[in-house]
């Protein structure tokens, strides 16, 4: 293990940008928070709550997805076939759309009932699975979004380019922060998760 090999050095260069792109979105998660703690008791677990169901769609289709990619666009890119990476990064997100397109459809017509099923119970009253279905539906607007944003970033670092998906985040913070101070002096909890959205 010898940190003069140029193998090595390239890995770091790829590593730590890679890194701070994946730390923005724990970024905007704390950011939500904190500012959560400024309104109504039970925002912070709205947030969380939603937040947890949304990741499952995104587990199971964006990270999917991104992951699968990975080695075919690293395989074309690395032969320099930009069409073949091109035709099957935009296949991937015409898929990715269709197959996450029923979860957005669902957590906006199925909000509710799957709130109270997974959580109304004990202290988690119905004013509370409302206030978790709003948030949960405010999220959503950003589904596609976010599972386009990992095979997108996947796409990039198949192309040994980690610093343009820490770019994006460092934008995607600071709008997010912009937006998340507008819009909970609107919506509350809501504009939160629509501002990450």
């Amino acid at each position: 293990f010898d940190f003069s090999q140029p193998a090595i050095r390239q890995t770091f260069t790829l590593f730590v940008p890679a890194v701070l792109a994946i730390g923005a979105v724990q970024i905007n998660i704390l950011v939500g928070t904190i500012l959560s703690t400024l309104l109504n008791t039970g925002a912070v677990s709205y947030l969380y709550y939603s937040d947890r169901i949304v990741q499952l769609p995104l587990a199971l289709f964006g990270i999917a997805m991104s992951t699968a990619l990975l080695p075919t666009l690293s395989g074309h890119l690395a032969r320099g076939d930009q069409t073949s990476a091109g035709e099957d990064l935009r296949s991937g997100l015409v898929w990715l759309t269709w197959i996450t397109m029923p979860a957005v459809v669902g957590a906006f017509y199925l909000a509710e009932p799957i709130v109270m099923t997974l959580f109304e119970r004990g202290a988690f009253t119905h004013a509370d699975s409302i206030g978790t279905a709003d948030t949960l539906k405010a999220y959503a607007v950003g589904l596609i979004a976010f599972c386009w944003v990992k095979l997108l970033a996947s796409a990039c670092y198949a192309g040994k380019d980690a610093k343009a998906p820490m770019r994006y985040a460092a934008i995607s913070v600071a709008v997010n922060i912009v937006l998340a101070v507008i819009f909970m002096q609107f919506w509350a909890y809501v504009g939160l998760a629509l501002a990450t959205s």
